[in-house]
């Protein structure tokens, strides 16, 4: 019958109906794994009467390489990644109802896609489960799981245990929430198991945490609206909640230690994202989740759609799109989408904030106009928005919050039973001091910046936006784009290690079989660890560069420069490169941060120099790779969450420029020598901007020392800026 089944076709369409619909998947049961995949796809209502069913969130994949299923007896083409989950999650002798958009949408049919898509939220919050299927089980995701199962549900065992008995670890008056966390996983054996933890469980759980399904930008909606969320690799699932408790302590347990960063890095951050958004998404109204600042919170998830980027938010958002004229429309242009939303959220805030995140725009996207913010490659770097960090936590503390609120949510998600042990804990007053300290220790964007208001704005022939903004100075000088080392990002041994060769093999007679092909096989794996190495290095060269010759510029005006606010060059230089956010703190503390961040570029600056004059460019080159690793080893050393952190994060994929009037600014990495700073009503921030025949063309953000109060600025003198 499979062979001669004919093409699969919708039926009918979901707009045309006088009640919502929405079609479920019975997945049919088979004995074997290698079985044809049989399913059945059904119209309901979408009301009481509608079934139980579980809805699926993965990554499709690519759409070029199709598989055959057999959906009611016609055969239905579906992505590999589709057809690997449908053939674990089916079981042997019962059938399984499933919500999966790439099936039950007609993806040929932009109005039903559109009418769905913007149901999309009830559908993943009524569902009895939703399943965050990561992909074909690998050994490396399945060992990252079971890791962050142990190690969450030992400390939340631990944790809840202490609670219950009365010693809180988050009461005591002599140290903050974060070193009551830290104390407690800072036994290396009560955390892991052991005094260490084995090299093979922290690959598993950085292959999970870097799992393209973190990159999506739908599971925004996805992962926060659904009751119950399950991650699932092969056969083994965890609990979201788990899962991002299991990661935090790994990443607090290794802090401090050269392997930190193998747990931690961009996957975390995405994580601790998802998880203060699911805690939001239980208040009414939180101004969190207003559709601008989700739009910054998740700028770094990936869309293949652009349109993807504002339409995956709406379902979250606590922002009331229709009113402010916005609807998932798949039938209109990408461009216009994007143009259209862009323009309408600038009117709704009725500030310029959401034009900092047109320099976040990949430099393929050239078919937008260059106020429109769009999607980054994953090249790009993630750049801070420097107005929009006001009221944004430290990642440390968000890590904090984010674990305190998976602890208790945890019991619930994945083990409701032993949920009863501790009803009476009153879980409000307990998180009261988290939040409390969270809330004291919020990053403070500068309040006394004036802005002024914004009087003007207008789109013209659609793609034009007209302002009222005033040409203040002319960029004179560059330095170079400071990119923090990939190597961090990506994490030590994230390449083959020859001493990892042995790793998986515990069997003697494997072992003894690989150790006879061990010749043949040496120059494959140390050519594979050299091209991982030479990658990690290459990026040192080029940060080190890049950190010298940017204090070189600076620095040379030092003693011949009158800074035309009468302040230091150095201390210039020390309100630029973390865009005058002084964090809650002093002065005094500032310059030390600041003094301290100089120190630890110190050795780079010597041995950078000495490479440079030895002639010593050849990557591969021995005294080349020499000096470079001394130089990341000193700086490795230093300690990073305090020199590296925040405060200095807005430096990170930017650079520093001097202007014609003898300003020194930050500005973004696509500004060169002849562009122009610009002030716009409507914003405390400073904008750089390329001119394009009688109009100008928008390259992001800039803090200039000693423009930023406004002395320069003449209201009167404002005019009509056309950006395109």
């Amino acid at each position: 019958m499979a062979t001669n089944s004919p093409p699969f076709r919708y039926s009918t369409s979901l707009v045309a109906q006088d009640q919502p619909k929405i079609r479920l998947l019975r997945l049919l049961p088979a004995e074997g794994d290698n079985d044809e995949i049989y399913c059945d796809l059904e119209e309901y209502h979408f009301d009481e009467t509608c079934p139980e069913y579980e809805a699926l969130s993965y990554v499709w994949g690519d759409t070029s390489t199709l598989v055959t299923i057999y959906c009611n007896d016609q055969a239905l083409q579906v992505t590999e990644s589709l057809y690997e989950a449908l053939r674990t999650l089916r079981q042997e002798t019962d059938s399984r109802t499933l919500w999966i958009d790439q099936i039950t949408i007609n993806q040929q049919d932009d109005a039903e896609k559109s009418h769905q898509v913007a149901m999309m939220r009830d559908i993943y919050r009524r569902s009895a489960r939703t399943i965050a299927w990561l992909g074909k089980p690998r050994s490396l995701d399945h060992d990252g799981l079971a890791t962050l199962r142990r190690l969450a549900l030992s400390m939340r065992k631990h944790t809840l245990g202490r609670i219950a008995s009365g010693d809180s670890p988050f009461q005591s008056a002599s140290m903050s929430t974060g070193e009551a966390y830290r104390a407690l996983t800072q036994n290396p054996e009560k955390v892991w198991g052991t005094m260490a933890p084995a090299f093979t469980e922290l690959k598993g759980i950085q292959a999970v945490l870097r799992n393209s399904w973190f990159t999506r930008m739908w599971i925004v909606q996805e992962a926060t609206v659904c009751p119950s969320l399950q991650l699932q690799s092969g056969n083994l699932t965890i609990s979201f909640d788990l899962f991002v408790l299991g990661s935090i302590i790994a990443a607090l347990s290794l802090s401090g230690k050269r392997r930190a960063n193998i747990a931690a890095g961009s996957g975390l951050r995405k994580l601790c994202t998802l998880a203060y958004i699911r805690a939001k998404a239980l208040e009414p109204q939180s101004e969190e989740l207003e559709l601008d600042r989700l739009i910054v919170a998740c700028r770094s998830f990936k869309a293949t759609d652009l349109r993807d980027r504002f339409y995956a938010l709406y379902g979250t958002s606590s922002t009331d799109v229709l009113q402010i004229g916005l609807h998932t429309d798949y039938t209109v242009a990408a461009r216009q989408a994007m143009i259209s939303a862009t323009f309408a959220l600038l009117k709704k805030t009725k500030s310029l904030q959401m034009l900092e995140l047109t320099e976040c725009c990949s430099a393929t996207d050239t078919g937008l106009p260059s106020w429109v913010p769009s999607t980054r490659s994953d090249s790009d770097p993630d750049l801070y928005p420097w107005s929009f960090k006001q009221n944004q936590r430290p990642f440390d503390q968000i890590l904090i919050t984010a674990m305190a609120e998976s602890l208790f949510q945890s019991i619930s998600s994945d083990d409701p039973e032993e949920g009863d042990q501790y009803v009476e804990i009153d879980r409000e007053e307990l998180l009261a001091p988290i939040l409390e300290e969270a809330e004291k220790d919020t990053q403070i964007f500068d309040p006394n910046l004036p802005k002024s208001p914004l009087h003007f704005m207008e789109i013209e022939n659609n793609e034009v936006l007209c302002l009222h903004g005033q040409l203040l100075d002319r960029i004179e000088e560059t330095g170079p784009v400071v990119l923090f080392p990939a190597g961090l990002e990506r994490g030590y041994g994230s390449f083959e290690h020859p001493t990892n060769y042995m790793a998986a093999f515990n069997d003697e007679e494997e072992i003894s079989s690989r150790l006879r092909d061990l010749p043949a096989e040496l120059g494959d794996i140390f050519s594979r660890t050299w091209a991982g190495a030479g990658s990690v290095i290459n990026d040192w060269i080029k940060y080190i560069d890049a950190v010298v010759k940017t204090d070189l510029m600076v620095m040379g005006r030092a003693k011949k420069h009158q800074y035309p606010t009468g302040d230091s060059v150095l201390t210039a230089y020390r309100k630029v490169v973390c865009a005058g956010q002084l964090l809650g703190m002093t002065e005094e503390e500032q310059s030390k941060i600041f003094d301290s961040w100089r120190k630890s570029m110190k050795p780079a600056m010597a041995l950078g120099s000495l490479k440079r004059s030895l002639g010593l460019q050849n990557l591969l080159e021995p005294g080349s790779l020499l000096i470079t690793s001394m130089t990341a080893h000193a700086l490795y050393d230093v300690e990073l969450s305090l020199v590296y952190g925040d405060a200095m994060s807005c430096l990170l994929g930017r650079k520093l420029a001097w202007t014609a009037k003898g300003y020194l600014a930050m500005v973004p990495a696509a500004a060169r020598d002849g562009d122009f700073v610009f002030s716009l009503r409507g914003s405390s921030m400073l904008f750089v901007l390329r001119r394009c025949g009688n109009a100008w063309k928008f390259l992001g953000p800039s803090w200039v020392h000693g423009m930023m109060e406004r002395q320069l600025i003449n209201e009167d003198a404002c005019g009509i800026v056309k950006i395109v």
